[in-house]
């Protein structure tokens, strides 16, 4: 799957000048050129005058002074920019406590190291931690200087790109309108800052699918671009990647092309060979040669993508199991399914991991799962078929293909199941009571917080203030709950975590579940073809079919619509001869499996 470049608006500088201290000479002059080479896109020269800067801010105000603050905030982005993210968290941190304790909790400073840390967060895949630190500095910025200020508008869209980055779309939309808004007002039409909200929202409605509300925004941001930087800013690099990837999704390859490889020449001359976006526009170039069949300009392209994915992100990264399923996908369609495995093998293995540390209540973390299922499902497609080969390790790759049809059921029915089997299995004394209290409070939680982001999407003068600061206070105090609930149920009912958080069942732990005339059966409808599993007491069988998730969906809402009456009140007469292809192509390759079942439990 093509990956998309969200973009942060160009308000990411703390000062704009030496900070309001007495300085020599010496200093003013580190701290200007550093400023001017990080604007001009020269990081590894202003690296140099940065670390003088911070030297000589440390020795003539301290350590605990605003100077020292300003100038380590200052190289932690440029080591943010060459994406050297562990280099420039701490230094952010640092940062950020003393401007806490200088200026206070509410400073337009603090807000903007919040935002610069939450980011590095989301940058490294660590959604649940970047989320609270971003709506903390957007309630700050909305105090001072005012909800309707490019720095609300910065917050809304930084908010915003988590949740793209979650696949939580829905809340995403309202803040990226709000915060264009805001732009297109203060800054006028043709601004970057524009630009920048245009793509995000573009960016949506393309992987939606809706690629005719997408395109004209794309178009007039990169027009917008063009106009008003230099030919080699990155945000063209950005935004070329961008309409780039519309016209892949849309089978449009020779347009896409030239744009993508216009994009990566930017993004190598300005933030060098190893940097993440370098990585981006590999991995995106080399999809375009895989789905032409170019198979052999595409494997180094995605072998240099994962080496720096891995070396600049770490070897967990969502983007390095990206990656790695790219390099799947490509051996996969010449066939070379063992090439294919060790790659589809460890994507998932990545994307299983961080679905199984995160917290039953992080929104984020199920969404992130959801939107990783056509990795599991290509792990189900490439293990399923070496199992039928029926080489030695057959039997832990039939469990590995079960157990990735597991992971791509990620669902809020399913969570919601979770969650009232937990409430089973607590009883009916003090301890359910403690479960309940614990599920209600994450419920009322999650209300306060969608009421909260609904006001925030609103202008200025539909907005109540008093109620949103009624909100935010409400908001507080269940997380604090939601924090000593967590701690005595970890005491009380350690398996409660477990429950609600299920991870997935071995082959021979489902078979003891059932009887010798009972079967499950578990659907996974891929881009391409479908996956069909069945277990009976003794026994495991996997069903490739070819039919795709477009030609399921078109199949089951035409056969839909025949139980709805017309206006009239006439029942259409019953799509027999839909509902048998649905079944010939879904149901009936496992026929040879369920022969003796009586009782067959579906997993749709």
């Amino acid at each position: 799957m093509r990956r998309f470049r969200l973009l942060l608006p160009l308000l990411a500088v703390l000062c704009a000048s030496a900070p309001a201290f007495a300085q020599s000479d010496a200093f003013k002059q580190a701290w200007q050129q550093s400023n001017a080479l990080i604007d001009a896109d020269k990081y590894a020269q202003a690296e140099s005058w940065a670390k003088q800067a911070v030297n000589l801010a440390q020795t003539e105000s301290g350590p605990d002074s605003g100077d020292y603050a300003s100038t380590i905030y200052n190289l932690a982005r440029i080591y943010r920019y060459e994406g050297r993210y562990a280099e420039a968290l701490p230094l952010y941190q640092r940062a950020l406590a003393i401007f806490e304790k200088g200026f206070g909790p509410d400073n337009p400073y603090v807000a903007t190291c919040l935002d610069n840390i939450a980011e590095l967060y989301r940058a490294q895949g660590r959604y649940a931690e970047a989320e609270p630190l971003y709506q903390r500095s957007l309630a700050i910025r909305e105090k001072t200087p005012g909800p309707n200020s490019i720095e609300a508008a910065l917050s809304l869209n930084d908010l915003a790109a988590l949740y793209h980055d979650e696949g939580r779309y829905a809340e995403a939309i309202p803040l990226y309108q709000r915060s264009l808004a805001i732009y297109e007002q203060t800054r006028g039409p043709d601004n970057p800052d524009v630009a920048v909200s245009l793509t995000n929202l573009a960016l949506i409605y393309a992987t939606l699918g809706r690629y005719a509300d997408a395109e004209p925004l794309y178009q007039r941001a990169l027009a917008i671009y063009q106009k008003t930087l230099n030919p080699d800013h990155p945000l063209i690099a950005v935004s070329l990647n961008n309409l780039a990837g519309l016209y892949d999704d849309q089978g449009r390859y020779a347009e896409a092309e030239p744009l993508q490889k216009r994009a990566l020449a930017i993004d190598q001359k300005t933030l060098g060979p190893e940097h993440p976006a370098v990585a981006h526009d590999l991995d995106n170039l080399a999809g375009i040669y895989r789905v032409e069949g170019r198979y052999a300009e595409a494997l180094p392209l995605y072998q240099q993508a994962l080496a720096i994915r891995v070396k600049t992100l770490g070897p967990f990264h969502p983007d390095v199991a990206q990656s790695l399923a790219g390099l799947a996908l490509l051996y996969g369609a010449q066939g070379r399914y063992a090439d294919a495995y060790p790659f589809i093998h460890r994507a998932a293995a990545i994307s299983a991991l961080r679905a199984a540390s995160a917290k039953e209540e992080n929104k984020g973390g199920q969404a992130e799962l959801r939107s990783r299922r056509d990795i599991f499902l290509d792990d189900v497609a490439v293990a399923g078929r070496l199992a039928a080969a029926g080489t030695q390790d057959a039997p832990g790759l039939r469990e590995e293909s079960f157990e990735a049809m597991q992971w791509s059921k990620a669902s809020d029915t399913a969570a919601a199941v979770s969650h009232m089997a937990a409430r089973f299995a607590a009883g009916s004394d003090a301890l359910a009571n403690l479960v309940r209290q614990r599920q209600d409070t994450q419920d009322r939680f999650d209300a306060t917080e969608a009421a909260i982001l609904k006001s925030v999407s609103q202008p200025p003068d539909q907005r109540d203030t008093i109620d949103e600061a009624a909100l935010r206070a409400d908001a507080d105090k269940l997380r604090q709950s939601l924090q000593q609930l967590d701690s005595n149920l970890a005491v009380k009912f350690p398996a409660y975590a477990e429950l609600t958080n299920p991870k997935p069942l071995t082959i021979a732990e489902t078979q003891t579940l059932l009887g010798p005339d009972q079967a499950l059966i578990v659907f996974g409808v891929g881009i391409y073809e479908s996956y069909v599993a069945v277990v009976r007491k003794n026994s495991y069988a996997l069903f490739i079919v070819t039919v795709g998730r477009n030609e399921v969906s078109s199949a089951v809402k035409k056969l839909r619509s025949s139980f709805h009456p017309t206006a009239e009140g006439n029942v259409p007469p019953f799509e027999a001869g839909i509902a048998y292809e649905i079944y010939r192509q879904s149901l009936a390759p496992a026929e040879p499996a369920l022969k003796g079942v009586t009782q067959l439990y579906v997993v749709t």
